[in-house]
């Protein structure tokens, strides 16, 4: 736990449900992993890439989040989803802009805006985000029409909810 005091201040992580995507992606994407990832790892994810400084200010305000990964056996392919909440809509616009400069610097390439509160990133793989008011998603996998698609129905799906 990064900061007890936060939790014996009665500020204990939200719930956040994975997203059932079990629709959209059909066989041969098997889900392999689900689970919360939380603060720190967020911090060793965006580290790789970004100043300390910043990977630590943009992490501080962690709400909760849950992390799904599906596979495709026969070819080694991934798709990553990563729901995050934060404690306030402006900790979640300081965590959705380390995520803007960790994809242009993981990517090495600028972002492509496909929605008013969408980007993508084009490299080995796609990588999208997309944000509003206390929440930001990101989708990683090999296409981009499947990278949005997923991206759309976790936003679909949380609004349902």
């Amino acid at each position: 736990m990064l900061n007890p005091e936060r939790y014996l201040n009665g500020d204990a992580p939200h719930p956040v449900s994975a997203a059932d995507l079990s629709r959209l992606l059909k066989s041969p994407w098997k889900l392999v992993f689900q689970g919360t990832v939380g603060e720190f790892t967020l911090r060793l994810f965006l580290g790789e890439w970004l100043a300390e400084p910043l990977v630590l200010s943009a992490t501080r305000g962690w709400g909760g989040d849950a992390l799904s990964v599906y596979a495709r056996e026969e070819t080694g392919r991934t798709l990553l989803v990563l729901h995050t909440v934060w404690d306030s809509p402006r900790d979640a616009d300081e965590f959705r802009k380390a995520l803007e400069s960790y994809a242009s610097a993981r990517y090495s390439s600028p972002a492509i805006e496909v929605g008013k509160t969408e980007l993508c990133w084009t490299g080995d793989e796609e990588c999208c985000l997309s944000w509003r008011e206390d929440t930001v998603i990101m989708v990683k996998g090999p296409e981009h029409s499947l990278v949005l698609s997923v991206l759309r129905a976790v936003f679909r799906g949380e609004s349902q909810d």
